[in-house]
């Protein structure tokens, strides 16, 4: 069947990097994920006539309630509370709230600005950083505050708790790097795309001297697309 496909939902399992000789006819691949830069490089397409879109934008919503319950959990010390139920015990202990505390979304993409949209109701106050701000911009409707990637550092120094939901490419690589981590106030929770845009040894650095006290990964396989290939993916 392959051999007389033009249009495939989704990248065949076991066929990826042979897709081109498989589907000789093919014309279209609609990926299920929200970034094909990767799996789009890998079948050999980024230098091809074949067009690959994606589903940018349907994780949004999902992965920003997953970001919102990392904070919960960070804030009600989540773990203490099952291990207390585990071991039978009751006891009080102090608690954190949200409300008041500045939140920096480094990237204000789509899944960015669906972060930003689900945490001011809790009363956050919001500091996006993307590439270019300009007076129009549309993520001044989900902002408090706008940086671009210079003032990166400027921004993690004032946040309590940091989202990165940046794209994979070459600009964002190692973004958020040990000298980006290291701005940060101790204790701030990074909920973030495992991988995009954050160096590892920055992060478990973070981890070790106190900085990153509640690291989530909400990895949604996004990565880039390049040399021409109409992939979707959140931009900053």
């Amino acid at each position: 069947m392959l051999g007389e496909a033009e249009v495939l939902y989704d990248f065949p399992r076991g066929h990826v990097e042979d897709l081109l000789r498989v589907a000789p006819g093919l014309r279209w691949v609609q990926g299920s994920m929200a970034g094909a830069g990767e799996v789009a490089e890998k079948a050999g397409l980024l230098d091809s006539d074949v067009v690959v879109t994606t589903a940018s934008g349907v994780y949004s919503g999902p992965l920003a309630e997953f970001v919102m319950m990392a904070f919960l959990q960070h804030a009600k010390d989540l773990d203490r509370l099952r291990r207390d139920k585990a071991e039978k015990r009751w006891r009080e202990a102090h608690t954190q709230t949200l409300y008041g505390k500045t939140l920096c979304v480094v990237g204000m993409g789509s899944i960015g600005r669906a972060i930003a949209e689900r945490a001011r109701p809790f009363g956050m106050r919001i500091v996006g950083v993307k590439r270019t701000v300009r007076d129009g911009d549309e993520a001044w409707l989900y902002a408090d505050e706008l940086r671009e990637t210079g003032d990166l550092g400027t921004a993690l120094a004032g946040a309590d708790y940091v989202a990165v939901t940046l794209p994979n490419t070459p600009e964002t690589e190692r973004l958020v790097d040990r000298e980006a981590i290291g701005a940060m106030r101790e204790g701030r929770t990074s909920p973030t795309s495992d991988g995009q845009g954050r160096g590892r040894g920055g992060a478990r650095a973070g981890a070790r001297d106190g900085r990153l006290s509640g690291r989530r990964s909400t990895s949604s396989r996004r990565s880039r697309c390049r040399r021409g290939a109409p992939c979707g993916s959140s931009r900053t």
